[in-house]
């Protein structure tokens, strides 16, 4: 089958299906905002001869659509949730309520089954089975690509584990329990009965094992070869079994401690400056300093001991027979300054007792599970510990890393990029940094290697694995599938890496995701399991996210067709450069509506956070509006959309804000089209403090709107948060996003400079503040200052607090009132429109 030779076919069809020309082209309204339509759920049958996807749309039933690559054949279903290709041929399976619907693909044909109670279709270990599980107790096991299966009676319960390839089964008799052991390798079963008094049933890794407690608090443990019992003595204060953490160690919880009561905290808080967590903390319920204690009980040598307090938290290392206890004394975020705040972890083996030291976060197992890779923090490096001897081994710190691409703050926070890119089938170290991929060899016998030849670094260029597998192939043997996107021109492309080095391979405007970069959305693809062909999600500007098909990542063959964005006047979207008034280059992408005429003048909205011109080809959803303005929805009033990059730098940030803001302002001046006395401000959050401080240093913009944001850097970093309770905005702003890099006493006049309440006397600019008591980030408070000190000095100045709104708004009736406010406001003081009743007009006066 060739797919390209229907591409023109299936397209045809689609632009036949839409039948709307540009030039009908309508503005956008609510009904398409509560209509708009998103695909999802991407599927592929084995052959890849058949696709599905699910569209969704607010307040309407979720639809599946069902074709054949020809696009011949099509079929729509409704409100069904679990379904997926079978691994049988040409049939498509979902459920509804009790009944398992069988679609034969290609036909009308759909054969069913009543009385389901579960159903399930998996791999393991190259094989695909199935488990019909039926209301009478009846559970059968088909082996489909053997053709051959196994029937079972009176099952009350069952669990899959597909990585050990095996199945249990639990059926309750008169006499006990029985476990009936399904080994889908064999494809037999082997079974146990056990007391019906029994719980937590716990098998090992390689099902040789089984163990329970017993109401006498004894862990019974059968060796399912020999049959032998093993009875330990009743264990104190054992709650219930956790896991086998090899064939001989078992994990057990202890009961928690019965707790004192002071009754003291009945009539007073007691904040105490020793106390690790803040009393607005404890009172809010954090109990990160709070675990649950773990026991450890060694079968061969009838011993136990306990592995970790309840200020300590356990994580057990797979089947290693080692685990990682971690504390933290204090607040994490107040670990640049408060040592006892870093996590302190140690590495346990529970046969021995043998303990060291290695402060280490994320910590993974290697697929052989000899070491283990953590982060340390203090070294901003991960290290390698060897389980057999405990030698650590530090991984980039002789690197030639990048410096951090994405923040400047203070000190030496994240001064180092690297994140943990995974293992590959023959255990070696994946690595990431800023822009490049390293692989280091696992056993430190080969030097680290670039696997991007620092092409990244040279071409500002992001490149990563795409997450199709859980092990990263061997490049020097395998081709490993990557994606990069160029900050030069923000494109983003399948690339090959393999022995012979890096190769682009698409190259067509569209954007496919980047796996593991936070702030970029990661590929969505699904391989044909018996065909290299893979169903693929892209979008761009003027596309919304829809589904292709490819087999060589250069060629693809769109398959959805949901975008009705063409029927409406969409934003064309552009990339400028420009510069600062310091005369440093920017970036900015400014969005024009459709129909554009230069000769005309139109008024213009700044819309801003930090660096967002990497998002010039991403797909913008037209939305309500549930904190920043919604680009599509303003750009159809016929405003141009400005969204100008912010570099922020440390200590001075107010400054920096104001650079880049005056530099886009200036460049903004000079195009015809712009309208200067109608030029807008909008942001959200971090956004917004920028805004407040915007219009405390300049009178050139004619309206402002602020949601969510701090007017008063004194008053935040000595509160706390309203959710947790935790002191957030000190670390903000002495190491984090607000980049003040002092402490308020060693420098007082930064936190007064950046403080927009104390500079409010200089405002001009009418504002429209947007603060909500419940939003768990930024306190209500804050709003309210900025508000009564502008009315105290008679400035335009109004206030929205949502009653069912946070730190946004996505209650609908909130957040459509929201939009309409917003409209009401920059209509006026932007297109002249009338005063609205909720400003203090009589909702028919026009100008302003």
């Amino acid at each position: 089958m060739n797919i390209y030779k229907l591409t023109q076919t299936f397209l045809t069809a689609c632009v036949l299906s839409i039948g709307i020309s540009h030039s009908q082209n309508i503005p956008l309204d609510f009904n398409a905002l509560d209509t708009w339509p998103r695909v999802s759920e991407g599927r592929i049958s084995t052959q890849g001869n058949y696709f599905s996807y699910d569209i969704s749309r607010a307040n309407r039933p979720l639809e599946t659509v069902l074709k054949s690559m020809d696009g011949k054949w099509v079929k729509h279903l409704t409100n069904v949730y679990e379904k997926n290709f079978s691994y049988k041929p040409n049939e498509f399976w979902y459920r509804s309520g009790d009944t398992l619907f069988t679609q034969h693909l290609g036909t009308a044909e759909v054969s069913h089954t009543v009385q389901l109670k579960d159903y399930k279709q998996f791999s393991s270990k190259g094989r695909f089975y199935e488990v019909l599980y039926l209301k009478n107790g009846s559970l059968t096991v088909a082996d489909l690509s053997a053709k051959r299966q196994l029937t079972l009676r009176d099952v009350s319960e069952f669990r899959i584990d597909s990585d050990n390839d095996f199945i249990v089964v639990q059926s309750s008799i008169n006499t006990g329990v029985n476990l009936n052991i399904i080994n889908l390798s064999r494809f037999d079963s082997e079974q146990i009965t056990v007391p019906q008094t029994t719980t937590d049933i716990i098998f090992d890794k390689s099902y040789l094992k089984v163990a329970y407690l017993d109401d006498e608090e004894r862990i019974i443990s059968i060796d399912l070869k020999s049959k032998s019992r093993y009875v330990s003595r009743p264990i104190p204060d054992i709650e219930s079994l956790k896991s086998f953490a090899s064939q001989d160690i078992i994990l057990y919880t202890l009961k928690n401690p019965s707790e004192s009561h002071d009754k003291e905290n009945d009539i007073v808080d007691v904040w105490d400056y020793k106390a690790p967590l803040l009393k607005s903390a404890q009172l809010a319920g954090v109990s990160y300093l709070k675990n649950k204690s773990i026991g450890v009980y060694n079968t061969d040598h009838d011993s136990y001991f306990i592995a970790n307090s309840d200020t300590e938290a356990f994580e057990s290392l797979g089947s290693t027979g080692y685990a990682f206890i971690s504390k933290v004394a204090g607040i994490y975020s107040e670990r640049y300054w408060n040592d006892s705040a870093y996590v302190r972890s140690t590495l346990l083996n529970l046969r021995t007792m043998e303990k060291k030291i290695v402060d280490l976060n994320y910590v993974r197992i290697s697929p052989n599970g000899k070491f283990i890779v953590g982060y340390n923090e203090k070294l901003q490096d991960f290290i390698q510990v060897d389980l057999n001897t405990m030698v650590s081994l530090p991984l980039t710190l002789n690197l030639a890393i990048s410096s951090n691409r994405e923040h400047n703050y203070p000190g030496d926070s994240l001064k180092r990029f690297v994140t943990f890119g995974g293992f590959t089938k023959s255990g070696d170290i994946i690595i990431y940094d800023d822009y490049d991929i390293w692989l280091l060899d696992k056993d430190h016998k080969r030097p680290a290697r670039n696997l991007t030849d620092f092409k990244g670094r040279d071409n500002h260029t992001i490149f990563r694995f795409v997450e199709l597998r859980a092990l990263k192939p061997d490049v020097t043997s395998e081709t490993a599938l990557l994606t990069g996107f160029s900050f030069n021109d923000n494109k983003n492309n399948f690339y090959s890496l393999s022995g012979r080095g890096l190769k682009k391979l698409s190259n067509d405007g569209f954007f496919y995701g980047l796996d593991n970069m936070g702030e970029f959305p990661g590929t969505q693809m699904v391989k044909a399991s018996g065909k290299d062909l893979w169903l693929v999600k892209r979008e761009s500007s003027t596309q919304q996210p829809n589904y292709a098909f490819t087999n060589n990542f250069k060629d693809f063959m769109p398959v959805s067709d949901m975008n009705p964005a063409i029927r409406y006047n969409w934003p064309r979207v552009q990339l400028f450069s420009y510069p600062t008034r310091r005369q440093k280059t920017a970036k900015g992408l400014i969005y024009f509506p459709q129909g554009f005429d230069k000769q005309k003048k139109y008024p213009v909205i700044f819309q801003f956070y930090e660096v967002r011109s990497y998002k010039q080809n991403l797909f913008l959803f037209p939305d309500y509006a549930h904190d920043e303005i919604n680009i599509p929805w303003m750009v159809n009033q016929d405003y141009v959309v400005f969204v100008p990059d912010i570099e922020v730098e440390a200590g001075r940030p107010g400054e920096s804000i104001m650079d880049c803001i005056m530099g886009g302002y200036d460049f903004i001046k000079s195009q015809q089209w712009a309208d200067t006395l109608r030029v807008g401000l909008n942001g959200h959050s971090y956004g917004a403090n920028e805004v407040l401080h915007i219009i405390t240093q300049t009178n050139k913009f004619a309206a402002a709107v602020a949601v969510s944001g701090l007017s008063d850097l004194v008053a935040a970093i000595g509160n706390v948060t309203q959710g947790d309770g935790m002191p957030y905005h000190r670390e903000w702003a002495e190491r984090g996003q607000g980049r003040i890099g002092a402490t308020l006493w060693d420098n007082p006049e930064i936190y007064l400079k950046n403080s927009p309440v104390l500079q409010s006397y200089r405002v001009t600019t009418p504002l429209l503040l947007v603060n909500n008591k419940k939003d768990d980030i930024i306190d209500f408070s804050q709003g309210v200052e900025m508000f009564t000190a502008l009315r105290r000095q008679r400035k335009k100045v109004w206030l929205l607090q949502y009653r069912l709104g946070a730190h946004s708004i996505y209650h609908h009736e909130s957040e459509v009132d929201f939009t309409k406010k917003l409209d009401d406001f920059y209509n006026f003081f932007l297109k002249k429109g009338n005063l609205k009743r909720w400003m203090g007009g009589d909702g028919a006066s026009g100008g302003n």
